[in-house]
């Protein structure tokens, strides 16, 4: 554990990289396989997270997801954003994963590639109803092109069950373009 946080100090991918894949050799994934306990965990949402499987997820792409997780909250954007792609690569399919990546994408200012991410969510996880909102409010915020006009991404997270406390939660804590974002595009539904 200890060279995972120097590796993130250090601000280092590679290192980072070899650190998660080496605590997971001499590491046992927790009782029952699940990183979060048995139970299922509610976020602030209320949106269940972390599903139970039959199979649990692979344990070295649980743990690149929840260094990840450290990172962003570290405010490391390009570490996080190498965690959370090394999460997927290594089976860990939740679309949190997919939507932490389009997060530090976003972040970085890799928009068009935060868009693609968020595309690829809504195509293999339609039921993921945030990615709707968080595209719509990327490609308004920041003129990103698309296909599509942002509106009808909002409105589609509003038809699939999306609400306006969720939208508002979306929003804090964002730079001030996407609270501005947010207004717009309901104004124009």
């Amino acid at each position: 554990m200890d060279d995972i946080i120097k590796a993130i100090a250090a601000n280092d991918p590679e290192a980072l990289k070899q650190a998660v894949m080496n605590y997971a050799e001499t590491t046992e994934p927790p009782e029952g396989g699940f990183w979060h306990g048995p139970g299922i965990p509610v976020d602030a949402l209320g949106t269940q997270r972390h599903k139970i499987w039959d199979t649990p997820p692979n344990w070295l792409g649980m743990l690149f997801y929840n260094v990840g997780n450290d990172c962003r909250r570290e405010h490391k954007w390009e570490l996080a954003a190498v965690m959370f792609s090394e999460a997927i690569k290594a089976g860990f399919n939740d679309p949190s994963a997919h939507n932490n990546l389009a997060a530090m994408l976003k972040r970085l200012g890799r928009y068009d590639e935060a868009r693609d991410i968020y595309l690829q969510i809504i195509a293999n996880h339609p039921e993921y109803v945030p990615a709707y909102a968080r595209l719509a409010i990327m490609l308004e915020a920041y003129k990103v092109t698309s296909n599509v006009a942002p509106e009808e991404y909002l409105r589609e997270y509003f038809r699939r069950g999306g609400d306006m406390s969720q939208l508002q939660a979306f929003v804090r804590g964002t730079p001030p373009a996407e609270a501005y974002a947010l207004m717009l595009l309901l104004g124009r539904l």
